[in-house]
């Protein structure tokens, strides 16, 4: 095959699952991921999904003109970018720039409400024209569930198909049985490891974050895995504690465990606190514990595809859809603030191990699909 005959490369808007803050900076590196490392989980996954070369972009970093000229696709591992307080521009501005194909994939839309409803979503300008921007480059966009999809057909966004989260896909290995046995075991509650996920700190959550630190916080076994608040992320990697960052955590500390002191606090942070940058090394960690739970739906990703039980705090239209596209074990908000022990978040936890396989199977399906015409090039 001649040179110039041989396959592009694709453009990956994303890392390949993994940063490093020892060689980019922490706060460099935790920017290329989103501020969120929760997106390491489904871009890795993603990225072993696409089998054609591919190199990592960054809309502020690269080269529009090289990209289209190079590249022969625009690879988008999406997140919930249909959300009314981001502010699109710059990623739409970049995406036709590019002005190539795009393959996207668990595109979301969010609001506060566990029971929102799509006619009545808060809709901005500039997530209309990026929504509008995507359906014009890709035959179907990979949503993470109905009410995404119900959401987008309000403004005529309709080629998109429900898939979940490419981050289900990381381990072909897990079945639901597997997942069932698990959530059965652990009814007596002892020797029992816990991650907690540490979850969103905005007021109309606090309270459940709360109940979730109530119920586990104080087991010696317990660790908190920390995705996006990088002042504790930082002094948890680090061990750097300017001002801010010591005001910010002990406000931390009084919402979450407020009879606890600083000391002990701070401790507790540098001892279990846990920081990963890599979607393998997150995986490979779960293995040590036996449930992660809390409101990061992709930290409880992490354990599954470890083989372990993580179970999803569902507290917005966010975490609800995809815990029920995917199946995975999830439980409402309201009832995590009603539980008092793991017997009541085992009788309160949503699961059937019937309905986990047979959504996997279907969402994989839908995926395979989508990708079938890039990965024959």
């Amino acid at each position: 095959m001649a040179y110039e005959d041989t396959v592009k490369a694709a453009a990956f808007l994303g890392t390949d699952g993994g940063i490093c803050f020892a060689t980019e900076g922490f706060d460099k590196a935790l920017k290329r991921v989103g501020e969120n490392t929760g997106n390491t989980l489904f871009q890795r996954a993603l990225w072993d999904l696409v089998r054609i070369p591919k190199l990592s972009v960054s809309p502020g970093a690269d080269s529009r003109e090289f990209l289209r000229n190079n590249c022969s696709h625009l690879i988008i591992p999406a997140a919930n970018q249909i959300n009314p307080n981001f502010n699109m521009e710059y990623w739409t501005n970049f995406i036709e720039d590019v002005d190539l194909p795009c393959i996207v994939m668990g595109l979301g839309a969010q609001s506060d409400q566990v029971d929102a409803t799509a006619e009545d979503f808060p809709f901005t300008e500039s997530v209309i024209k990026f929504a509008k921007c995507l359906s014009r480059r890709t035959a179907t966009i990979g949503v993470r569930g109905k009410y995404t999809q119900d959401v987008l057909s309000q403004i005529g966004v309709t080629n998109t198909t429900v898939i979940g989260c490419p981050s289900q896909t990381l381990n072909n290995s897990i079945s639901g049985e597997s997942i069932a046995k698990q959530l059965r075991n652990l009814v007596d509650g002892r020797a029992v490891s816990v991650a907690i996920l540490g979850g969103t700190l905005q007021e109309y959550a606090r309270d459940v974050e709360k109940s979730i630190f109530d119920l586990f916080f104080f087991d010696k076994k317990s660790l908190l895995v920390l995705q996006t608040e990088k002042r504790i992320m930082n002094f948890v990697y680090s061990g750097k504690l300017d001002a801010n960052a010591r005001e910010f955590m002990n406000w931390h500390r009084s919402v979450v465990v407020p009879s606890l002191g600083l000391d002990e606090y701070f401790h507790f942070m540098a001892l279990r606190g846990r920081v990963y940058s890599d979607a393998r090394s997150w995986v490979d960690g779960m293995r040590k514990v036996d449930l992660a739970i809390g409101m990061r739906i992709h930290g409880a990703m992490a354990a599954i595809q470890a083989g372990r039980l993580g179970i999803c705090v569902a507290f917005d239209s966010r975490t609800h859809e995809l815990a029920q596209t995917m199946a995975i074990p999830y439980i409402t908000a309201q009832n995590m603030k009603n539980c008092r022990s793991i017997q009541d978040v085992v009788c309160a936890t949503v699961f059937s191990a019937d309905e986990f396989d047979t959504r996997r199977a279907e969402n994989i399906k839908r995926i395979d699909e989508i990708l079938f015409d890039l990965n024959k090039l």
